[in-house]
């Protein structure tokens, strides 16, 4: 997902900073599960298309704990950081239920660093 492209489209302006903080905080997460997906290639020109490739991320189908049992949590902090302080980091898959709920508290977020108000400003900060 390239964030300059996603400047240029006027309807996907105020999920700037959403997309801009999704992938600095998912940045070290496909090397671990293996995956690519924040490639550059994707190029959404749709707020639905956009929103669908912000969810669908294979790891939120997942729980990554380090050794203490601690779980990370996008909206709470980057991959990179809770892998830097941790001596180990497995995932598992988690049920239908749990995913239904996580991926429900991560639309919340994302929507939440969103620039609903500020119209076509280019601005990568939240609120």
């Amino acid at each position: 997902m390239n964030i300059e492209k996603l400047k240029k489209l006027p309807e996907l302006k105020p999920y700037l900073p959403a997309a801009y903080i999704y992938k600095t905080r998912l940045n070290g997460i496909d090397e671990l599960l293996n995956v690519e997906w924040l490639h550059e290639d994707i190029e959404p020109s749709l707020e639905e298309e956009l929103v669908h490739h912000l969810l669908s991320h294979p790891v939120f189908m997942t729980s990554v704990q380090n050794e203490k049992g601690e779980e990370w949590d996008v909206r709470m902090e980057s991959f990179s950081s809770f892998r830097e302080s941790s001596e180990s980091v497995t995932v598992s898959h988690m049920s239908d239920e749990d995913y239904d709920q996580k991926i429900m508290e991560i639309a919340m977020w994302l929507i939440s660093l969103c620039h609903w108000d500020r119209g076509n400003q280019d601005s990568l900060d939240s609120h």
